[in-house]
């Protein structure tokens, strides 16, 4: 039986069909949901699911940008090896349930790989995920609350299985780490990056997310993705 994965994320780009949303540091924007939407998956889909005939599971993600004015970039760090470390100790974790601890381990594993530091839980960005992910799954539809649920950056994924390990949406997330150069976000192919220049945004220092449906939903406070500036790579 083939499985099929969704992947989304919230972006900032200049687009003639994004949506803005005002905010005291800058404007968040994201992506359009469309069916010939380009968003990355594992066998992702963005708005719309693509098949892949395969027996693993079909993926599609959406991460977000948020509008600032422009800094200097900083210079990025030498690219190092995709290879999560082995696990360090959780910050912030308190008494999750598995998911949630899995997500929380799992982002941090990755961004000790380009040297950012760890996050920490937050029971309000997961309750933000989670009415969202119960929103998704309620409706069948796959696309970004759009600054329905407070102002967070948003990465999605989406599978058929239902019920899996957190860690299988963030490594979707984390291997688009190969389509970043450096540059600054707003250019390139921002719909194939942003879900991994969310993941190990440097200032970003909170995270919460839930899974309902298949909708694998993370809430980032402060956002990351800010346009003309650089993630770590």
């Amino acid at each position: 039986m083939v499985n099929f994965v969704i992947a989304a994320f919230l972006l900032v780009v200049s687009s003639s069909c994004t949506a803005a949303t005002a905010g005291a540091t800058g404007t968040s924007v994201e992506p359009c949901d469309s069916k010939n939407s380009n968003h990355p998956r594992e066998t992702r889909k963005r708005t719309t699911r693509r098949k892949r005939r395969s027996r693993s599971t079909t993926t599609t993600v959406k991460p977000s940008v948020t509008r600032r004015p422009t800094t200097n970039p900083l210079p990025q760090p030498a690219p190092t090896s995709v290879q999560p470390p082995a696990p360090q100790p959780t910050t912030g974790g308190g008494n999750l349930g598995e998911f949630q601890q899995d997500c929380l381990n799992t982002h941090n594993r990755f961004r000790a790989i380009v040297g950012v530091n760890p996050l920490s839980w937050s029971a309000a960005a997961e309750q933000a995920a989670r009415t969202w992910a119960n929103h998704l799954a309620s409706t069948g539809l796959f696309e970004h609350s759009k600054g329905a649920v407070g102002k967070f950056g948003e990465n999605l994924y989406w599978s058929s299985r239902g019920v899996y390990p957190c860690s299988q949406a963030i490594q979707v997330f984390f291997d688009e780490r190969k389509n970043y150069n450096g540059e600054p976000i707003g250019q390139g192919n921002f719909s194939k990056y942003g879900h991994y220049t969310q993941l190990v945004w440097p200032t970003t220092t909170q995270l919460g997310c839930a899974l309902a449906g298949g909708n694998t939903v993370c809430e980032y406070s402060p956002p990351g993705n800010i346009t003309g500036q650089r993630a770590p790579r």
